[in-house]
């Protein structure tokens, strides 16, 4: 009777495993919370974010032992809404992050946040992105109940630098005009002690990345900002030397700008309201405005009453003004 008894628990063993109406009993999902500060939000034409991670994966080989991988996945295509806060599909509508199905949260590695421009592919961050495009990055860490990643510009497939070093100082000067009623309608990023370029600890940006100056106007409700020209190197003239509102003569060999001639012409950068600022910006860029990415920023400029060249100091704002991101896995 014993015999009987255990070949008939082996038959039912077996007809249970063949029986493909057997329900499959799937894993719950994994829950995910994304918290994102100062990202700015995309306008019309400047393209979306993209979330995506790395999960670890065995390749096999036939010889040899398998070996340990990452693949990267789309978690989700998002940007920020109209209140610079919430997180939005591209539609506009609040939604939740969730890991791609049949990917496993306990085999998560890093995670990025692309910047994808418009007409752009739509593949994997390291296959097929062009160089700068990943602007915030991390590892995760964790343990089996819970992963954590903090994102930042510092993290090495990112930028790799936090451009917490950057420094420098502006100088009102006008080199493309020898005219003594010019003299305060321009402004350059230049030391006069040392004969060159004031600008200090500038990484060299990926592809895809440039820096830009401006002069802001901010007084009595009135706010304006006028580029001094885009820059990827300290130590030699910006793309468009001493732009368009330059005067007859050359300008200096460092970024920076006169207001000379056209619109805007003879400021007077000298008088209350006007400051200085470098910004971080996507290139190519279709915004006539900065970026919310401040790098360096002079305080407003007090009245002054003699038409010298004014040298002044600017401050670093760049742990203030950079984004940040954290994830959070429940598993």
């Amino acid at each position: 009777m014993k015999c009987f008894s255990t070949l008939a628990l082996s038959i039912l063993v077996l007809f249970v495993g063949c029986d493909q109406s057997v329900e499959q009993v799937l894993e719950p999902r994994a829950f995910v919370n994304v918290s994102i500060q100062g990202l700015p939000r995309l306008q019309s034409g400047e393209g979306r974010y993209e979330l995506w991670a790395n999960f670890f994966e065995l390749n096999k080989r036939t010889v040899g032992s398998a070996v340990l991988h990452s693949e990267v996945n789309l978690i989700a295509a998002f940007n920020i809404g109209q209140d610079g806060e919430t997180i939005v599909d591209l539609s506009g509508e609040p939604f939740e992050f969730e890991i791609p199905e049949g990917k496993n949260s306990q085999l998560l590695d890093e995670a990025f946040i692309v910047l994808r421009r418009d007409g752009e592919a739509g593949g994997p961050p390291e296959e097929d992105v062009p160089p700068g495009s990943i602007i915030l990055a991390g590892s995760f860490t964790g343990d089996e109940a819970l992963a954590a990643s903090d994102l930042s510009f510092s993290f090495a497939k990112a930028f790799g630098t936090s451009f917490s070093q950057v420094k420098g100082t502006y100088s009102i000067q006008t080199p493309t005009s020898a005219a003594v009623m010019d003299s305060l309608s321009g402004v350059w990023f230049y030391r006069q002690d040392i004969q060159g370029p004031s600008l200090q600890f500038f990484p060299t940006l990926p592809d895809g990345w440039v820096y830009e100056g401006w002069v802001v106007f901010d007084s009595g409700g009135v706010v304006a900002s006028y580029s001094t020209g885009r820059f990827a190197r300290v130590d030699s003239a910006d793309f468009d030397g001493a732009g368009p509102g330059g005067g007859p003569l050359a300008g200096l060999n460092v970024p920076g700008q006169d207001f000379i001639v056209g619109n805007p012409s003879h400021l007077n950068l000298t008088s209350p309201g006007y400051s200085f600022m470098i910004t971080l910006e996507p290139w190519p860029d279709n915004s006539p405005n900065p970026s919310s990415l401040i790098l360096l920023s002079s305080q407003p400029i007090p009245i002054v009453d003699s038409p010298e060249v004014r040298d002044g100091e600017l401050i670093n704002w760049s742990l203030t003004t950079q984004p940040r991101a954290s994830i959070r896995v429940r598993r």
